[in-house]
């Protein structure tokens, strides 16, 4: 599996330098609590690339655990849209992701890591 870490609350974003990418301020991610306390996920990112392409990535996922749990994790389903090119191999495959509640520079974030199974 190949492994791709996401962050947020960065200013900007470049996809294609290595393992870890910071997520541009581009994007929005909501979130419903269901009738038996489990909570859906629906986020939508756009990620500049280093050629200046842009990656949409649409990320869903559900958590049945307590939000006071520590640590706090969903697992999604990530689904990208990306340009033909150098970054079009990611359209094809599939992907399974973690999101972790953490904090970036004192302030809350969330941190996304995404796998390709292969």
């Amino acid at each position: 599996m190949e492994d791709f870490t996401f962050e947020s609350g960065a200013d900007e974003g470049a996809a294609g330098d290595g393992d870890e990418i910071a997520v541009a301020e581009r994007g929005y991610a909501g979130r419903d609590a269901t009738k038996t306390g489990c909570v859906k996920l629906h986020a939508d990112y756009m990620i500049p690339t280093g050629d200046g392409a842009i990656i949409n990535i649409v990320n869903q996922g559900t958590s049945c655990q307590s939000a006071t749990e520590n640590p706090w994790r969903i697992l999604t389903s990530p689904r990208f849209e990306a340009p033909v090119g150098p970054c079009g191999w990611l359209n094809g495959g599939a992907y399974v992701g973690t999101l972790d509640v953490t904090t970036a520079d004192g302030k809350p974030a969330v941190r996304i890591r995404i796998y390709k199974a292969s």
